[in-house]
């Protein structure tokens, strides 16, 4: 008698929050969530969640059985956004010496730091101002620029 004896695996069905979030199992890609792995070897797996601008997270999952299993991994924003708004708009919005584009902005993607914003407007006073953001921060940079003396 002729024996073939195959591997028992399991199935993985791994969500993330974003969604999108490309996946490592054992350091190897597998692909982007939502995503459905079949196959998955018994035993314990170091399984990789990672998206831009967001903290990558790494858990173990234990494959024991053929019962699928539902992982959900929520992923943490590494990064700040910032909301420019002046009165009037239409102000040039300088980040850090960078010209990033015209007020209202949203700047979803800010670094945890120190930063510098410039705002300037022909005809208005320039507004400068120095701020710190963390990681996951949300903030409105508000200001309304005042008119230059008429000559």
């Amino acid at each position: 008698m002729d024996f073939k004896l195959e591997p028992q695996t399991g199935l993985l069905l791994i969500l993330s929050m974003p969604s999108g979030a490309d996946i490592d199992l054992d350091s190897i890609s597998a692909g982007k969530t939502p995503l459905c792995l079949h196959d998955v070897a018994f035993g314990q797996h170091r399984l990789t969640a990672s998206a831009p601008w967001q903290s990558a997270r790494v858990i173990t999952v234990t494959v024991a059985d053929q019962v699928p299993q539902k992982i959900e991994i929520n992923l943490i924003s590494d990064s700040a956004r910032i909301l420019v708004e002046t009165a009037p708009t239409g102000a040039v919005v300088t980040l850090d010496g960078a010209t990033i584009g015209n007020t209202p902005q949203d700047l979803p993607a800010i670094a945890s730091g120190k930063h510098t914003i410039e705002l300037a407007l022909p005809g208005y006073s320039p507004f400068r101002n120095e701020f710190s953001v963390q990681a996951g921060d949300q903030r409105t940079i508000k200001t309304t620029l005042a008119p230059l003396p008429a000559n």
